[in-house]
């Protein structure tokens, strides 16, 4: 009697399903202007600083992310073996015509600087000949004491020497109104402070007295793969055509947009090469084992429609998706081709009279709740600090949310009230189900087999090396080792400074920053004394703060009887004292406005000053960058002691951060873990059945950490997020079981078959990207494919050691027919 009415009314729900139904309509119209959402706005990225973190040390991360984005991340910098001085000049000449000969490619570059500004000794002269007197000294007190009887002594010393020296021209013309030769000692500073090792041959940038050097700078991010791909190959056929003009040697070039390219195109064709071979083994996998390729076309609706309405949602939110989305949050919602073939193996093993829609009734219990603690797991996960992660999680919990809910309205419809029978399918079943039998009655195996991964745990959890180091995200010393000795060969011979440390004075406004930069100066001055580092060069030898010049220019002015007693100096070192009137005439006149960031950027000397002027939200940042470091540690202290100023030690900052995302990914597992243990706990009120689902998947985790360890693997932040994988397939496998356990007789064997079709199909989807050459794509094959493989043996082990209840005694192997 209850089986004819639920009969009669499954029908009956059966009947007013068959059509598309209003839910149906709704998805695909939703679906389709996603689509055209998707079509108009898909911008992909590879920019790496999207995976800083934006907590711990946020301030930090938010500086190493605006330099990333700055110049000096956009310079390319080419370097052609011209075999000698000369003849680099002439080529480097010759190259940039061919470069400016192209419209195209100069639309797309910023600058090209291929040797020091046309006209920049007139335009310093123009800008700090006014203001000498702000030059003068490094600070006030400086100041003070050259306009001591000593200091004016001194001075007058000094102008005798140096018109002794070859740049006695220069003093001549500088000194009568220049006592103080503020104009040749800012040079002077300007030179001890080059932290490049270029010379100037005829005009032109040559570096180790045979490489042609040209300074490129791009208009796009060296993050935006697509723009930078047209630059290069604007690059190469300039190139070419210098080729046929000129005889060049060997040419090497450095810039971060080449890895940018070189990543985008590895993950391209990674892409391409494990989804043919995911899709060829999965259609052999369908027609040998189930005898239908009804089941690749049924995965691609519910993939197809995630992947869409995750996409449409990444870009609402973000603007774009990140290249790493992609691969890492499709490999995320590939576990929804569990609840794919779940369904499909019970509709043909297992038919209910109701067909299709019967069928995913029957068993929607467990298909939603292994998709809702799924989508938990990975909505927690959209706690991190790093940003990318966080749109994974996004792009991950919408995609599985949207899998599921096409797998409910649009696939029923799509599969006939009887599938043929498949001889293979059938044994294969039963074969299954027997082991199962076995394993029950064996107990010792799977409890020897379970031990053996609690031990494995263990021992990987202490074992597995952490790679703490966002550099392991897209190891370019492992995806092309070539490029990156280039990389280094050609910064070495063109800008000897430590790249991964910096200084940077953050200000409210310009002024303010300049005012802490003013510090930072003072402080490097010391630390050079001190022995700390070699050299540093900065914006603050060339502006200082408004505030300091015109307190410099005031001290000077406002020294008492300045005029007799510079007089008296001057006549004593053998000067006659009228030679300087032009500069007590000058003392005499109002002051000049300061020197601003403004007045440098709008001249030809703006390449000096121009990349060390950074935006952080709100806020104004100069750079300084730094060179043979001896004492980092001392040097830290020093500008740690100044308020607004921040030593960037990239690789110390990164490490710091993945350590804190370390334990705070741990937690937010415990968090998701927790509320998986909670959901299940409510569902089937009993710890032995609750513990018995989420076992698998801990201990599937743990054995994958371990195999990391014994296969000399790290963990990194990708690694460990894709364990986030592994529970979710766990917990799902052991879902899927759990709901059959007072039903083995029927529902068993198609449980035991569908776990089997998902571990190959998963291994097929996603063990393959351990074939991938990137780095990361191969990590998440790896963990893939041994994570799902120690779900499939644990999680029927499981199982198989809880007491059997009356209906799971009574099992046997399904009877063929």
């Amino acid at each position: 009697m209850s089986n004819q009415g639920t009969g009669h009314t499954d029908g009956a729900v059966a009947r007013r399903g068959s059509g598309p139904g209003l839910v149906a309509l709704v998805l695909l119209g939703l679906l389709v202007a996603a689509g055209v959402f998707v079509a108009l706005r898909l911008e992909v990225t590879t920019d790496i600083s999207e995976f800083l973190p934006t907590g711990a040390d946020r301030e930090r991360a938010r500086i190493s992310a605006a330099v990333a984005k700055g110049e000096a991340s956009r310079t390319i910098m080419p370097t052609l073996d011209a075999g000698a001085p000369d003849r680099a000049a002439a080529v480097s000449r010759a190259f940039e015509q061919q470069l400016r000969a192209d419209s195209a490619l100069m639309e797309q570059l910023a600058f090209v600087e291929a040797g020091p500004p046309e006209g920049i000794d007139q335009a310093l002269w123009e800008l700090y000949h006014p203001r000498r007197l702000s030059f003068a000294a490094p600070d006030e007190a400086s100041a003070r004491a050259r306009v001591s009887d000593a200091g004016l002594e001194e001075a007058a010393s000094e102008i005798r020497r140096r018109l002794a020296s070859p740049l006695s021209t220069l003093v001549t013309k500088t000194a009568p109104e220049d006592p103080f030769l503020s104009i040749p000692r800012l040079f002077d500073r300007l030179q001890q402070g080059r932290t490049d090792a270029l010379a100037t041959v005829d005009g032109r940038f040559v570096a180790e007295e045979r490489y042609a050097v040209i300074l490129l700078g791009t208009q796009a991010s060296a993050f935006d793969a697509p723009a930078q791909r047209r630059v290069q190959a604007g690059l190469d056929a300039a190139l070419e055509r210098l080729r046929a003009e000129v005889e060049v040697g060997p040419v090497e070039s450095s810039s971060l947009a080449r890895f940018s390219i070189r990543a985008e195109q590895t993950i391209k064709s990674d892409i391409q090469r494990t989804t043919l071979l995911s899709l060829l083994g999965l259609c052999l996998l369908c027609l040998v084992v189930l005898r239908s390729f009804r089941l690749v076309v049924l995965t691609l609706v519910p993939i197809g429609c995630a992947m869409l309405a995750a996409t449409a949602v990444s870009l609402a939110l973000y603007g774009r998706v990140h290249g790493l989305t992609f691969a890492f949050g499709a490999s995320l919602i590939g576990v929804c081709v569990d609840y794919v073939v779940h369904f499909y193996v019970h509709h043909t093993l297992h038919p209910s009279p109701q067909g299709a829609h019967g069928t995913l009734r029957r068993i929607w219990p467990a298909l939603l709740l292994g998709a809702t603690t799924t989508a938990i797991g990975f909505a927690i996960m959209g706690g991190s600090s790093f940003p990318g992660l966080r749109q994974v999680a996004i792009f991950a919990t919408v995609g599985v949310t949207v899998a599921l809910l096409s797998t409910r309205v649009l696939l029923p419809p799509l599969l006939p009230r009887v599938e043929p029978r498949a001889v293979l399918r059938d044994r294969l079943a039963d074969a299954l189900a027997a082991a199962f039998g076995r394993l029950r009655r064996r107990r010792s195996a799977g409890i020897a087999l379970v031990l053996a991964a609690v031990a494995a745990t263990a021992w990987g959890a202490t074992a597995v090396p952490w790679q703490d180091n966002l550099g392991s995200i897209g190891r370019m010393d492992r995806l092309d080792p070539a490029m990156l000795e280039e990389d280094e060969r050609v910064r070495a011979r063109v800008a000897r400074f430590d790249q991964g440390r910096f200084i940077v004075a953050l200000g409210d406004n310009e002024e303010h920053a300049l005012l802490i930069n003013d510090q930072v100066g003072d402080a490097l001055h010391q630390a050079t004394d001190a022995g700390e580092l070699r050299a540093w060069q900065g914006v603050c030898t060339l502006l200082p703060s408004a505030t300091r010049q015109q307190a410099i220019d005031l001290a000077i002015r406002a020294a008492p009887d300045l005029r007799p007693r510079l007089e008296k100096a001057l006549a004593a070192a053998g000067f006659h004292e009228q030679l300087f009137a032009p500069f007590f005439e000058h003392v005499r006149q109002l002051p000049p406005a300061p020197l601003t960031f403004d007045d440098l950027r709008r001249s030809p000397a703006a390449p000096l000053v121009r990349s060390m002027r950074i935006e952080v939200g709100e806020h104004v940042g100069f750079l300084t960058v730094i060179r043979e470091i001896e004492d980092p540690e001392a040097l830290a202290a020093r500008i740690d002691a100044i308020q607004g100023a921040q030593y960037i030690d990239q690789t110390a900052l990164m490490t710091s951060a993945m350590r804190a995302y370390r334990v705070r990914t741990v937690q937010l597992l415990g968090l998701g873990l927790l509320a998986v243990l909670l959901i299940l706990g409510w569902r089937y009120r009993s710890p032995r059945v609750t513990l018995a689902v989420v076992a698998p998947a801990v201990l599937a985790g743990g054995v994958t950490i371990a195999v990391l360890a014994a296969t000399g693997r790290r963990l990194d932040l990708i690694g460990l997020t894709a364990i986030l994988m592994i529970l979710s397939i766990g917990v799902d496998y052991g879902v899927f079981l759990a709901e059959t356990r007072d039903d083995l007789d029927a529902a068993l064997p198609a449980t035991l078959l569908g776990l089997l079709v998902c571990w190959l199909s998963t291994v097929l989807g996603f063990g393959v990207l351990a074939l991938s050459e990137h780095p990361t794509m191969n990590t998440i094959g790896v963990v893939a494919a041994v994570g799902v493989t120690a779900s499939l043996l644990l999680a029927p082990t499981t199982l198989a050691l809880l007491p059997a209840t009356r209906a799971a005694s009574r099992a046997t192997p399904r009877e063929s027919s």
